[in-house]
């Protein structure tokens, strides 16, 4: 498995893409956003790995997956012109549908090709079947857990911006949060339940390592902070401080155990 050739043909692939679209437009400002967001999902599932001290060949498949596990993104931007899946089509499916479609995948794996599809179609699901191998179902959890953490950076960096609707934050949302779980994106009913279901992650995170990063860089409060400011409706910036207290203290309980 050679990641470098790896990551020329992913680049390959995804200008295949990005070539297509007028690099003014909102279209290839969110391909070239999820271009890059593939990219740092690998490296963060490298750290993730290493930190579980997996043989090199694994560390070199996790790599690989989380370079790949948003593979579908780009056909769904160009088709449907949004990343919403509720609202075109999952990208985890499409993802895995498109490397075998005519053995795609062998231009990046020769190995482990059925662990790298998985991955990719699975990760973005709300429930990952238990019928999966236990391996597998490792894998994913690495690059969730990597996918995740992007997702609040790039939302603390305001990278990824959900433009406020003036609606406040949906009671079955605030009420799945508050049990720590993931929250349902079903139930999005607003542009601030967006940044809640994304805060959310926190509570799905399964690694140590994780939870280290999450600590160091600040991306649950960092995310709070602009948000408190977007908004007007007194209930949702105490909901929103009511948040921050449960993942903080999440974040230190899972730290200590």
């Amino acid at each position: 498995m050679d990641i470098e050739l790896a990551k020329q043909e992913f680049t390959s692939f995804a200008n295949l893409y990005l070539s297509k679209e007028d690099k003014k437009s909102s279209d290839y400002k969110n391909s070239l956003r999820k271009y890059n967001h593939s990219f740092r999902v690998m490296n963060l599932s490298e750290k993730i790995a290493q930190s579980l001290e997996l043989p090199k060949e694994e560390i070199e498949l996790m790599k690989l997956c989380g370079l790949l596990h948003d593979i579908g993104r780009f056909e769904q931007g160009m088709k449907y012109h949004i990343f919403e899946d509720q609202k075109s089509i999952d990208h985890g499916d499409l993802g895995a549908e498109i490397l075998k479609k005519d053995n795609l995948i062998n231009k990046f794996a020769m190995t482990n090709q059925q662990d790298i599809i998985k991955v990719v179609k699975y990760h973005n699901k709300y429930i990952i079947p238990k019928t999966l191998p236990t391996k597998t179902r490792f894998y994913i959890d690495i690059i969730r857990d990597a996918d995740k953490i992007d997702i609040l950076y790039s939302l603390s960096t305001e990278e990824l911006i959900y433009e406020n609707d003036n609606k406040t934050i949906s009671d079955e949302i605030f009420k799945q949060i508050k049990k720590k779980e993931l929250v349902n994106k079903i139930n999005i009913q607003s542009s601030i339940d967006w940044v809640v279901v994304d805060l959310a992650f926190v509570f799905d995170l399964k690694f140590k390592k994780s939870f280290e990063i999450m600590k160091e860089k600040n991306y649950h409060n960092k995310i709070i902070n602009i948000y408190s400011k977007k908004i007007k409706k007194k209930d949702d910036l105490k909901k929103l401080e009511e948040i921050r207290i449960l993942i903080n203290n999440y974040i230190e309980e899972m730290l200590t155990c």
